[in-house]
Order: structure tokens, then C-alpha cells, then sequence
């Protein structure tokens, strides 16, 4: 009997983790990664990965999981296991052996730029670019041609305020994010990012730690630590 009750422990603790892991893993699969040439690569489409240790370490046919800025940390997975990181213990992050692009990290925000030690290989490997610097600012442009209206309703006062694409959403890590407030009520924040076409609807906490400027032609939502 005991030794069921400790199977079934076992198991419904994995099945937590799956799906606690899953769920983080799609929190960040679309979170950008900006290149030095104003290209933007979405998380999901770095792929397999080799990641360069400050100690020599190379850890090959790796999947980033997360990039936990707060933590100065990240999750990758290798060879079907979860592993954390130190970025402070990263030197870079290529996309093979003889790959032309590498991902630094400045601080804690991660830039993907042509790898410093690159020589010229018939082959080489390269990150996918989601979206171009031109299509971005296309994108921009377009967004900022329009504006629309949105339901404010924070602190329990209700009101309507013109939102269009001069938003802006200050992080924990103090980066600015470009967007464009949909929605805001007593239990959350809604927005989508200017600086991705089809951006997909973020969604963040209204409590103490959220911080609502408005301003005659846009909305700034600070997020404190």
C-alpha cells in the first residue's frame, strides 16, 4: 500500500512538472531577440544550439528552454534533460560548430550579432531571422498610421482614452518595450508589441508592483521589482 501511495506520489508530481514546464516554455517561446543589424529572431527559432562556457565547456545540440532575466540565469534542455545556467558564466551561443552568428549577452539581455570568431566556412551555420529590420519598420509604420479606441478601467474607475501604437511597458530589467495597450482593469494588463508583426496579446498583473502613467497621447505601465 505504501509503495502505490508513493507511485502515485510520484507520478502526479511529474505530470505537475510537465506541465508547469510547458507552460513556461510558452510564456517565452515568442519572446524576441534583436540582432545588432536591427533583425529580430524569436526565441523558438534559434533551434538546436551550442552553448560556449566561460570554462571551455561546450554543451552541443542544445535547446534553449528560458531566458530568465531577473534571474540572470537560463533553462536549456539536452538530451532530454532540464538544465540551468549562469549567464554571468556563458560566453556565447552559436547555431552549430562552424556557425556565422552568435548570441552575446549585454548584462542580461541577450543580442545575436556575427560571431566575433567566425572564419569563413562553405557551410556555416546561421540563426534564422524571424522578422527583417525592414519589415519591422514597416510594420511600425503601419501600426502608427492607426489608432483606436480601448476600455480603461483601473483602481475601479472606469474611462476611455485614445490607444494607438505609443505605448510603452518598462520591465522588471528597466528595458522599454514599444507597445500598445488593449485592455486594463483591477486584475490585469493586456497589450500587444508594436515591434512585432501579429504580435500575440501579452498579458501582465495590475497589483502593487505595476505602475500606470497616462500621458495625452499614450499610456507607460512600469513594472517594479
Amino acid at each position: 500500500m505504501q509503495l502505490q501511495l508513493q507511485t502515485r506520489f510520484l507520478t502526479a508530481f511529474m505530470l505537475l512538472l510537465c506541465f508547469y514546464s510547458g507552460a513556461q516554455s510558452a510564456s517565452q517561446e515568442n519572446m524576441p531577440i534583436s540582432w545588432d543589424n536591427g533583425n529580430v529572431t524569436i526565441m523558438k527559432d534559434l533551434g538546436q544550439v551550442w552553448i560556449y562556457t566561460r570554462k571551455g565547456q561546450v554543451i552541443k545540440k542544445a535547446r534553449i528552454w528560458e531566458i530568465q532575466k531577473e534571474r540572470f540565469s537560463i533553462t536549456y534542455e539536452c538530451e532530454g534533460s532540464l538544465h540551468d545556467l549562469l549567464i554571468a558564466n556563458i560566453e556565447k551561443i552559436t547555431a552549430g560548430m562552424s556557425s556565422k552568428d552568435a548570441l552575446y549577452f549585454e548584462g542580461n539581455i541577450p543580442r545575436i550579432r556575427t560571431d566575433e570568431y567566425y572564419y569563413m566556412a562553405l557551410n556555416p551555420s546561421v540563426f534564422k531571422v524571424s522578422y527583417t529590420a525592414e519589415q519591422l519598420k514597416q510594420a511600425s509604420a503601419n501600426t502608427s498610421s492607426a489608432s483606436s479606441t480601448s476600455t480603461i478601467q483601473a483602481g475601479g474607475n472606469a474611462g476611455t482614452v485614445s490607444s494607438g501604437a505609443n505605448d510603452t511597458i518598462q520591465r522588471y530589467d528597466g528595458s522599454l518595450v514599444p507597445a500598445r495597450v488593449t485592455l486594463i482593469n483591477p486584475a490585469e494588463i493586456k497589450y500587444t508589441r508594436t515591434d512585432i508583426p501579429n504580435s500575440p496579446v501579452y498579458t501582465i498583473a495590475n497589483n502593487s508592483q505595476t505602475e500606470i502613467k497616462r500621458y495625452p497621447s499614450h499610456i507607460k505601465i512600469i513594472m517594479k521589482n
